[in-house]
């Protein structure tokens, strides 16, 4: 083969370097079938040249296809300025015309048609769900209003806690994007996403149980210091639920629920990939004490929690003092290219003194700058995704016979609390 392009090169070393690094990728992407080849075209094999330098040097021009998956003549057909040029219409397509997402055969063709129109026939749908969902009063029924109301009762209750110790929070994740987007739930959510600073997080923390049992609520509300794990093992959100999820028909059904994550004050970095790298450190060893329980030592394999986290605010060169800089919790739903939303440093100044903010007619707190703050984890908040994510709650709720009376009892007790 060498020696073959050698000859047919007049002794090119570049040019026969060049076909070998084509020749390697052709072969790589399965693009050239010896089998297939040699079994069409019988004349080749009595030939004496290899099968690929056979097309590489007189097949393309013959109009002979290199195997079943590209199409010599109908991408020349297709690309007119490839024809022009004389090149190998195969090397064309592996040194330019995959990244110009040219088609190297019919069946690709029309797959591409198809994915188009698909697309089409998609952004159409999202703009109308961005006309319905933005430019229209929309209010849910049903068992998920049921679900949203006894939220909101939820979120009422620690608000009074949070008032009566002197505790900040704010809306946060997709609660915060419906406030400022709807003024309200976005459509099809069903629970509610609100932060803490870790001193409040751990001062919430150690009056809760009181609280609960104060109100009366002790039996009603379920406060879990949740473990997530992602479905490859590999990630684990560490955060507090608060839910009334009653066993019905042998299984604990979430009819409200709160998630609370904790924020930390950093004290400064030098750029968002080293202390990624950091970030993602620390919440190696953290995950280490993220066990399975129902209470917060157990969450931390029996380890006294200020002892746990101030391991890694060491190591991130944390504070508990307000200082230039926001991060979320490392526990919580944040990574460096992990977990649920991007790392994100948040200037203090701009996130911080919190203000009052609507939802569904509730005084609650979002960021100074909610703006900033969204863009930070959305991007373009303001637009409907193409694709959206939902816990599917409702859809084990339905079924439930006596889902009503149930919801009217659970309401009932979290008003007479409040």
């Amino acid at each position: 083969m060498f020696f073959y392009r050698f000859f047919k090169e007049k002794g090119n070393v570049f040019k026969v370097y060049k076909l070998h690094q084509y020749s390697k990728k052709i072969k790589f992407l399965g693009l050239f079938d010896e089998e297939y080849y040699l079994k069409r075209y019988p004349d080749v094999k009595s030939s004496k040249i290899d099968p690929l330098d056979h097309y590489l040097y007189y097949g393309y021009k013959e109009g002979r296809n290199p195997g079943q998956l590209f199409d010599n003549n109908f991408y020349l057909r297709k690309y007119p300025d490839v024809k022009k040029s004389g090149i190998n219409p195969l090397i064309h397509y592996v040194d330019k015309g995959m990244k110009e997402n040219r088609v190297k055969n019919k069946d690709d063709d029309s797959i591409k048609e198809h994915i188009k129109e698909t697309n089409a026939i998609l952004d159409s749908a999202n703009a109308l769900f961005n006309t319905i969902f933005l430019d229209y009063e929309l209010q849910s029924k049903g068992v998920l209003k049921d679900l949203q109301d006894l939220s909101k009762l939820i979120l009422l209750f620690i608000k009074k806690i949070c008032e009566k110790h002197d505790i900040s929070w704010w809306l946060d994740g997709g609660t915060l994007l419906g406030a400022v987007r709807h003024g309200d739930f976005i459509p099809w959510d069903d629970d509610m996403d609100i932060a803490m600073m870790r001193e409040d997080y751990h001062k919430f923390i150690s009056v809760l149980y009181d609280e609960l049992e104060a109100h009366n609520l002790s039996d009603c509300i379920r406060p879990v210091f949740k473990k997530r794990i992602s479905g490859d093992g590999k990630k684990v959100t560490g955060f507090i639920q608060i839910s009334i999820m009653p066993k019905i028909e042998g299984r604990y059904k979430v009819m409200g629920r709160v998630d609370i994550f904790p924020f930390d004050f950093l004290i400064d970095y030098d750029d968002i990939d080293s202390f990624g790298v950091s970030y993602n450190r620390a919440y190696s060893h953290l995950k280490t004490y993220l066990t399975k329980g129902s209470d917060l030592r157990s969450l931390y394999m029996g380890l006294d929690v200020d002892d746990v986290i101030s391991r890694h605010y060491s190591e991130l060169n944390l504070s508990f003092d307000r200082q230039k800089y926001i991060i979320p919790g490392v526990e919580g739903g944040f990574g460096y290219h992990r977990n649920i939303n991007e790392l994100i440093v948040l200037d203090s100044d701009r996130f911080l003194p919190l203000k009052e903010i609507s939802f569904s007619g509730l005084k609650c707190y979002s960021p100074n700058d909610a703006d900033y703050y969204l863009k930070s984890i959305y991007g373009d908040y303001m637009s409907i995704p193409k694709k959206i994510a939902t816990h599917k709650r409702i859809d084990t709720l339905r079924d439930v016979e006596d889902i009503e009376e149930r919801y009217s009892y659970y309401i009932k007790r979290m008003e007479e609390a409040l």
